[in-house]
């Protein structure tokens, strides 16, 4: 296998300084993780020799992609490593696969481009002013439909590629709590099972949502205000630094809109609103993935409601969001974007349309399907809880299937697959 390839070593940690650092990049993550556990699997710049050896050099984004330009990131490579890479010795891996590639239009000199397009031909001069070659360069990006948006980034010369980091890193927390609790949020979470479902259960839905300041997220906080449901869902509408601000997601749906701005007010007056974070003073970075409140929560509701992190411009972006049903053994419905659901089936896993109308997932205009999800949100809210846990029963088998599919990739570490196969024409 590669070594991997750093430009500084930190002896009081005794790890190689990530890359770029302290410009763009993050602490260690995925890439040193899964593969430079042991100082054998990497190298640093000053202890590097002239050999026919192949490097592979990680740089790993904090924040936004764009800030490699704008913070002139690249300009920390080493000179050693530049060589290098001129000899065909490197290949650099940018991991961004923690966070969507935005995709959406701009206009520049009255012609109108896409956002992605232009950041990535401009890194390109960026890298050729450096004395490198684009195709030196593999991008992950969160994004799994990224260049289905967006075709012409196959023009820039970059290789672009796709790994599931968030449901593997997901999968491997769910094997976790199968372990040992989890008690980071000031109670304890310990794996429901499914012995704990069958009890009946006293609310519809349980909606999560830390950053409630993207415009779906708030007007899906105002719809629920306009039918009053707070007392049939467990939800939280944390993060908002100015809710009074806050944007509305408009619709074509004149009397929708007009009941979501009548209430929004109301709403703004009861945030934020809190399930279980109530213990801990850090409401915007703690750890949600292994954190379930059973009694008064998961297991006293029935249709886990999704807010994935992108909704709008069909940017599928699979985030941990997606699984928090699957690990508590319930069905859910995503307001993500259209064709999520469907990727979540290629993945093998089941979803619940002999219950819940799922043609929302098929839906290519973000305001028609915002509408339509919330209409079978009101739908189901219509029917009765005995109505409901009839079918929740029904799908129990199910439910643990999806748990176990989840569970079955715990082992499967991102990039693994991936990379390998990338490098093969190198």
């Amino acid at each position: 296998m590669y070594k991997f390839f750093y430009d500084k070593y930190d002896k009081e940690e005794r790890l190689p300084v990530p890359n770029l650092s302290p410009s763009t990049c993050v602490s260690h993550s995925q890439l040193y993780q899964v593969f430079c556990r042991t100082q054998n699997d990497y190298v640093i710049s000053n202890n590097v020799s002239e050999s026919e050896q192949k490097f592979l050099y990680p740089i790993e984004i904090k924040g936004r992609i764009e800030d490699i330009l704008y913070d002139k990131a690249l300009d920390n490579i080493s000179r050693n490593c530049i060589e290098l890479a001129k000899n065909n010795q490197i290949r650099f891996i940018i991991n961004y696969s923690h966070e969507p590639m935005k995709s959406y239009s701009v206009h520049v000199d009255g012609v109108e481009e896409s956002h992605a397009y232009i950041f990535f031909n401009s890194l390109k001069k960026y890298i050729v002013d450096l004395g490198l070659h684009q195709n030196m360069f593999i991008i992950y990006p969160g994004t799994f439909n990224l260049l289905e948006l967006e075709p012409k980034l196959k023009t820039t010369g970059f290789r672009f590629n796709y790994t599931d980091t968030l449901m593997l890193n997901t999968a491997s927390k769910l094997k976790e709590l199968y372990k040992k609790p989890f008690f980071a949020l000031g109670y304890e979470t310990t794996l429901i099972r499914g012995s704990e479902i069958d009890e009946k259960r006293n609310r519809y839905f349980i909606c999560l949502n830390r950053n409630s300041q993207k415009r779906f997220r708030f007007t899906l906080g105002c719809y629920f205000e306009f039918k009053n449901w707070w007392d049939d869902i467990y939800c939280s509408f944390l993060l908002n630094d100015s809710p009074e601000k806050s944007n509305i997601f408009t619709t074509n749906n004149v009397d929708f809109d007009k009941n979501i701005i009548s209430v929004r007010n109301n709403f703004v007056s009861k945030m934020p609103i809190e399930f279980d974070t109530q213990k801990i003073d850090d409401k915007g970075s703690f750890e949600s993935g292994r954190a379930y409140k059973k009694e008064n929560g998961w297991l006293d509701s029935y249709i886990y409601v999704c807010t994935e992190t992108e909704f709008e411009d069909n940017n599928i972006f699979l985030s941990e969001k997606s699984f928090h049903g699957v690990i508590t053994l319930q069905p859910f419905i995503l307001f993500a974007p259209c064709g999520h659901l469907g990727y979540m089936k290629k993945l093998g896993f089941k979803t619940f349309d002999e219950f819940i109308d799922e043609k929302y997932d098929d839906i290519e205009d973000d305001k028609e399907r915002f509408i339509f999800l919330c209409d079978e949100l009101n739908r189901i809210h219509n029917l009765s809880l005995d109505t409901i846990h009839e079918w929740y029963l029904s799908i129990k088998d199910k439910l643990i299937f999806n748990r176990n599919h989840l569970l079955s990739m715990a082992n499967r570490l991102p990039f693994t697959v991936e990379l390998p196969e990338e490098l093969k024409s190198w």
